[in-house]
């Protein structure tokens, strides 16, 4: 009896045949299309968003010292004597990094080399913040006469060199002039993100 019911049992089943499988991997196929690109698109901006949140908060931070102190901090000092939930770094942009460089003029700042050590001083920065995407945020801000804070954005990573002249603070840093002061990628300054 035992016997006959597996018998019978084994004889009702059924599986699925071989199109329906394909049916439901081709079905799966096109949801992964969809949402793969969708995934990595949201990654982008979230790793884009954070750049720019540390870039947005160090600047912040920097113009607030600025006031009370009358030099701006470099990366080498920034964790000590601003905020060290920022992901400081000196030498470069790094990925998911902040590197500032702070010096008396534009043009001692954009040379770089010691200049985001703890010990470098002055009234002008330049701020790179380069996201896991690899989008450059930069800031720059010249408080030695009228005081103008300028940003841009470049993709394929941060800039080599950066133009040898600096926004126009009688200007605005949205200016015509000032957008005539080009990064790589075609990227300009502005007034705001």
């Amino acid at each position: 009896m035992l016997k006959d019911l597996y018998k019978r049992r084994r004889e009702e089943e059924e599986g699925f045949t071989l199109i329906e499988l394909m049916v439901v991997v081709l079905i799966l196929g096109i949801l992964m299309a969809i949402a793969i690109p969708t995934f990595l698109g949201a990654r982008s901006s979230a790793n884009d968003a954070a750049a720019q949140s540390n870039a947005t908060n160090v600047t912040t931070s920097e113009l607030a010292y600025q006031v009370n102190n009358g030099t701006f901090v470099p990366s080498g000092a920034g964790a000590s004597k601003l905020d060290s939930s920022i992901p400081w770094v000196t030498g470069g942009a790094a990925s998911g990094k902040v590197d500032v460089w702070v010096a008396s003029s534009w043009s001692s700042t954009i040379a770089g080399g010691t200049n985001d050590a703890s010990t470098a001083t002055g009234n002008v920065f330049l701020l790179e913040a380069l996201s896991g995407s690899n989008d450059c945020f930069i800031v720059m801000s010249d408080q030695t006469g009228n005081g103008v804070t300028a940003y841009a954005v470049t993709t394929g990573g941060c800039p080599s060199a950066l133009p040898s002249t600096e926004p126009d603070s009688t200007l605005g840093p949205g200016a015509a002039k000032n957008k005539a002061s080009t990064l790589p990628a075609n990227s300009h300054w502005y007034s705001s993100w």
